[in-house]
């Protein structure tokens, strides 16, 4: 089977996902999530990237990031194999912990990131874990809202587009994700799994491919 291809790209948006081998946990209580966040912020500062949205689930997670340098591959393959050291080592297993390769999707964040962080966080809700996104704390909706101080997370992107008063921003965003808990996953518009925007978006990308 043909890998899928992987593009990097200095200041450049990603979605990222990862889910557990076989579709199993990659958390098995709180802690997992704890050490994982940690190993994410570590992450972040080596290879300096930004954290704009991010949601861990039991058997599997979701970033949005952005890049600053081409490493996209190091920094996730840091994160993965850090806390999957840690995962090995506490629960005495061995094996893969992650199915395969992680996946990831150029993101044109003038006209998705909106949708792409809302789609992110909403992951609790359409799982059926949760009634209220307030009540889930391993997202970064928390942060969004202002009812946590993160320092993995950088929300302002996001909320400086929809209102330059934070306030403004923060209830839109609130309101946004309530009117669209059925949400479709968007990554079913990107262009073969690769990138999510719009059609100039895609073409300069399809001229990266091609050169």
């Amino acid at each position: 089977m043909v890998r899928p291809l992987r593009l990097s790209f200095e200041n450049t948006f990603y979605h990222i996902t990862t889910r557990g081998n076989r579709r199993e946990k990659i958390f098995y209580s709180d802690r997992g999530k704890e050490v994982f966040l940690k190993k994410l912020k570590e992450m972040l500062i080596k290879y300096t990237m930004t954290c704009h949205a991010y949601c861990l689930m039991d058997n599997h997670y979701h970033l949005f990031i952005k890049t600053t340098k081409p490493n996209l591959s190091q920094g996730i393959h840091y994160l993965n194999s850090a806390y999957t050291n840690w995962f090995r080592n506490k629960h005495q297993i061995t094996g893969p912990l992650f199915q395969g390769r992680f996946k990831s999707i150029l993101v044109d964040v003038d006209n998705y990131a909106l949708m792409l962080s809302a789609y992110i966080h909403l992951n609790p809700i359409r799982a059926g874990i949760i009634r209220q996104l307030e009540d889930y704390p391993w997202s970064s909706y928390l942060d969004y809202l202002n009812l946590r101080k993160s320092n993995i997370t950088d929300p302002s992107f996001v909320l400086n587009l929809i209102d330059s008063n934070t306030l403004k921003a923060i209830k839109k965003y609130r309101n946004y994700l309530i009117e669209n808990q059925d949400m479709k996953d968007p990554i079913r518009e990107s262009y073969h799994c690769i990138a999510l925007g719009s059609t100039t978006f895609i073409e300069k990308i399809k001229e990266k491919i091609e050169y």
